[in-house]
């Protein structure tokens, strides 16, 4: 469980994660945030190219309000998704999750943080547990289909 400073984004996790594993990559990784930033789009997309995400085991679920309120960075993030190739959909959504699968651990990050920063104290809790990311995965996989690409 941890309080951040108003510096936080909830991308700076992602690399942290993969430090404290010890591991070189993510063997499977959900994002659901609220909205992101352009630095976010930066980094994921070179975490990507560096082999740290493999783009088949990528999935980012943002909001519906976001896509309609920031249509440029939404816009460059779909683009990019596409080049890339990983998932990246929206629909009604304002939970902030990380699904990370690391050489055989699970880990669910539940928290109050998006991938961008907001300048706000935020909180976290990460769990290293198959049955918590398995319940999180499964509403996910439920909503997937029906989300906007």
């Amino acid at each position: 469980h941890i309080v951040t400073g108003q510096e936080f984004r909830g991308f700076d996790l992602l690399p942290a994660m993969l430090r404290l594993a010890k591991a070189k990559r993510f063997d499977g990784l959900t994002l659901t945030t609220l909205g992101f930033s352009r630095d976010n789009l930066t980094d994921l997309a070179g975490m990507i190219q560096a082999g740290q995400i493999p783009p088949a085991k990528l999935r980012i679920l943002a909001s519906d309000f976001f896509r309609r309120a920031d249509k440029e960075i939404w816009q460059h993030g779909a683009d990019q998704a596409r080049r890339l190739g990983y998932g990246f959909r929206s629909t009604r959504n304002h939970t902030k999750l990380i699904l990370a699968a690391i050489g055989g651990r699970f880990y669910a990050v539940e928290s109050s943080a998006n991938l961008r920063s907001c300048a706000n104290l935020e909180q976290f809790t990460m769990t290293q547990s198959r049955q918590l990311y398995d319940f999180h995965a499964g509403w996910i996989g439920t909503v997937w289909p029906t989300a906007e690409p």
